[in-house]
Formats: C-alpha cells, sequence, structure tokens
C-alpha cells in the first residue's frame, strides 16, 4: 500500500474538494436549465432591455416605468409582428404544398411513364416479339408493374395529405402550451425589467466582494467572446449571402437580393443555416416538376457547405482562440448526447470554457488544488 506524504494528502483533498464543487454547479446548471429555462430568459431580455430603457429615459426625461413601458412594448410588437409574418407565410406555403402534392406525384409518374414507354417502344419491342412463343409479355408486366407502383404512390400521398389535419391539431395544442409560456416570459421581462436597479443591488448584498470580482471578469470575457463568435457569425453570413445574390441573379429570380438577405439571417443559425430553407424549397421544386431549378438550387446549396464546410471552423476558433479540430469534436460530442439541442448549445460551450480560461479560473482552481489559495 502507497503512504502518501501529509502535504500529498492535503492536495488529494483539495482536489476532490474542487471535483465535487464543480460537479454540483454543473448538476445545478444543467437541472436550472432543464426545468427553469423560462426564467433565464427572462433574466435575458432583461439584462439586454436596461440599456435601451436608460437611454430612453435619458432622452425623454420620464421616470422609469414609463421607460420600461414604452421599450418593452415597441421592442416586442417589432418582434410579434415579424413571427406572425413569418409564421403565415410558412403555413401558407406548406399548405400549398400539401394541397398541391397529388398532382405533383401525379405529374411526376406520367412523365416518367412516357419516358419509359418510349425506352420499350425503341428497345423492349424487338424482345418482346422474340419471346412471344412462349407467351412472355415484359412490355405488359412493366406496364402493369408501373401501373401498380403509380396507383400506389397516389395512395400514399393522399392519406398523407389526409393526415395533415391531424398534424396541425397537435401542433395548436402546442402551440397553446408555448402560448403560455411566451405570456410567462412577458410577464416576468416587464416586471424584472422594471425594478432591475432593486434586484440587481439586493444579490450585490448577498454575493462576496471577491466572488462578484471574479464573476464580473467572467461575464466580461464571455460578452467579449460572444461578440467575436458573432462576428465569425456574420462573417460566414456575409460570404452566404454575396454567394446566394450572384446565384440568384443567374437563375433570374424575382427580388434577388431580399430573398438573399433572408437567407443570410436565418444562415445564422449555428451548424444549420440556410438548410433550412434550402431543403424545403428543394423538395417543392422536385415535385412541382422544376426539375432544372432544382439541379441548380443544388449545385448553389452544394458550394455554400462546402464554403462553410472550410471557413466556419477556421474562423470561430480564431475568433474563440480555440483548436478547429476542438470545435469540430464537440459539436460531435454535443450534438451525440442532446440532438438538436446539442449542436446549438455548442457555440454557448465554447464561449463559456473560453470565458473561463480567459479569466484565469482554471488557474486559480489549480493553484487551489497545489498551494491552497485560490487566487492567480
Amino acid at each position: 500500500m502507497i503512504e502518501l506524504s501529509p502535504q500529498s494528502k492535503q492536495k488529494l483533498l483539495r482536489f476532490i474538494y474542487a471535483v465535487l464543487i464543480s460537479t454540483i454547479i454543473i448538476a445545478l446548471t444543467y437541472l436550472i436549465f432543464k426545468y427553469m429555462f423560462p426564467f433565464i430568459i427572462i433574466i435575458l431580455l432583461s439584462w439586454l432591455l436596461q440599456k435601451p430603457i436608460r437611454q430612453l429615459k435619458k432622452t425623454l426625461k420620464i421616470n422609469r416605468l414609463l421607460a420600461t413601458t414604452l421599450t418593452f412594448l415597441i421592442t416586442f410588437l417589432m418582434i410579434g409582428l415579424n413571427l406572425v409574418m413569418l409564421f403565415i407565410y410558412f403555413f401558407n406555403s406548406v399548405n400549398h404544398l400539401f394541397n398541391q402534392l397529388p398532382l405533383y406525384l401525379e405529374n411526376t409518374i406520367d412523365m416518367f411513364k412516357k419516358s419509359f414507354n418510349y425506352m420499350i417502344s425503341h428497345t423492349l419491342v424487338h424482345l418482346d416479339h422474340f419471346l412471344s412463343p412462349f407467351h412472355l409479355s415484359i412490355v405488359g408486366y412493366l406496364n402493369e408493374t408501373i401501373d401498380t407502383l403509380y396507383q400506389t404512390i397516389i395512395d400514399v400521398s393522399q392519406q398523407l395529405t389526409n393526415q395533415l389535419l391531424p398534424i396541425i391539431g397537435q401542433t395548436i395544442v402546442q402551440t397553446v402550451q408555448l402560448t403560455s409560456t411566451t405570456i410567462i416570459i412577458l410577464i416576468g421581462t416587464f416586471l424584472l425589467s422594471k425594478d432591475w436597479c432593486y434586484y440587481q443591488e439586493r444579490v450585490r448584498t448577498i454575493i462576496p466582494k471577491k466572488v462578484r470580482r471574479l464573476l464580473l471578469e467572467i461575464k466580461m470575457q464571455f460578452v467579449k467572446t460572444a461578440w467575436g463568435y458573432l462576428r465569425a457569425q456574420v462573417t460566414l453570413s456575409c460570404i452566404t449571402t454575396a454567394i446566394l445574390i450572384v446565384g440568384f441573379h443567374i437563375l433570374r429570380l424575382n427580388n434577388p437580393i431580399v430573398l438573399a438577405f433572408i437567407f443570410g439571417i436565418i444562415d445564422l443559425i449555428p451548424f444549420v443555416g440556410v438548410g433550412l430553407l434550402m431543403w424545403p424549397w428543394l423538395i417543392y421544386s422536385l415535385f412541382s416538376g422544376a426539375f432544372s431549378l432544382t439541379i441548380q438550387l443544388a449545385v448553389i446549396y452544394s458550394f455554400i457547405l462546402l464554403i462553410r464546410q472550410v471557413t466556419e471552423p477556421r474562423l470561430v476558433s480564431k475568433q474563440l482562440g480555440t483548436n478547429p479540430l476542438l470545435v469540430i469534436c464537440l459539436a460531435y460530442l454535443a450534438y451525440t448526447l442532446l440532438g438538436m439541442w446539442g449542436i446549438i448549445m455548442t457555440p454557448v460551450i465554447l464561449i463559456s470554457l473560453q470565458a473561463l480560461r480567459a479569466s484565469h479560473l482554471i488557474e486559480m482552481v489549480i493553484n487551489y488544488i497545489k498551494c491552497g489559495e485560490f487566487h492567480n
């Protein structure tokens, strides 16, 4: 049995204590994000509204309650109107696609049948004539198979269209639940924004001064790193927008610049990007019979994906100060553990790790384990 010196025992105890505290913090963070996520959104929105509230209060010479009310109404009315317009456009597009889906399938299959019949009349007819003494007809068998397949696809498409109503019903139920959560967030954001200074002062009296300094340093580093990451995403979005403007001009689409800017805004969504709009467009074009447009859009989308795959890890790692391989590995690990939420949370995890490193918190913990003193 290995006998540890008293100094080594103290280091081991401090290491266990640091691991225990870190585990508790991570577990509490996970539970808070899982069960109290709306309250995190309330705090974040209230924090973001503080600067406009102070500016409006100073400019119009009004009290804080009125400044909070005006800022709250202007901000969320603009957000609400944009969301409603986006929802109406998306719902109309999906509804049109489902209504026209059987017709599109029928036209597509008719086109394939004509092509196949042309091939039969010029190629297989000789083989069919050769096999006629044996009472075999390849042409008739293939025609029967195509007709059966055709009817099956039409029936399936009609069933899918009929099942759209239950899906819409479930979506309405989920929308009601989301609406109730949204109302709670709006009320909480207004109340917290109105009394932000009061709660801020109460928190300051509870948290020790040394911890406040450390948390302030972590917050400053987090904001700094987040802005760097946002700059990287805006750069990628500008590259995507430029490619789409050129591509849409070549395709001679209506309003190519406006359309490209809409795609560029959607491209800000991490690790998803323009695929959120491009894939439905590709499917719609395919089923509507616009095969030339489908191929051209697929080429543009493939080129965008290639550019992003080359530039995104390098730009993000440059702004965050991390290795590109670490970015890719962390994104894959987060996706494996959390699915799509993991992909969305990957930038937050990277920014948090970089903020902790830049604030020297990790060095403080290591120094505590070695020397028993929590300082840099």
